[in-house]
């Protein structure tokens, strides 16, 4: 008989060859390097997203000033509507409003 040369025939039925063995460390090490690049962007997602976070707060905190100044500014045009109508309720005979407009909102 002479010896064979080759991979080695399968039969029918049995499992097929899995991949030819790599040197040893060679899919660990990659496994490794795998592990250190997530590892670098999961931290680097971390950032980007509590850096987005203060962004938002920092609009949130700027779109809640320019609430209250609105709200006060409102408030004082409420105060001087009423205090102008209250001039032209006590004011001489003459004095008539010359248009009236529909109110809007509570005052």
């Amino acid at each position: 008989m002479t010896p064979t040369t080759g991979p080695p025939q399968s039969s029918p039925g049995s499992p097929r060859p899995g991949p030819p063995p790599q040197p040893p460390g060679t899919e660990l090490a990659q496994l490794r390097d795998r592990a250190v690049t997530l590892a670098r962007e999961i931290k680097d997602s971390k950032r980007d997203h509590a850096a987005q976070i203060t962004e938002l707060e920092d609009q949130v905190k700027t779109y809640a000033g320019q609430i209250q100044v609105l709200a006060v500014a409102n408030q004082e045009l409420k105060e001087e509507n009423h205090r102008l109508r209250n001039q032209i309720e006590h004011a001489a005979p003459g004095v008539s409003q010359l248009r009236q407009h529909p109110r809007t909102g509570d005052e």
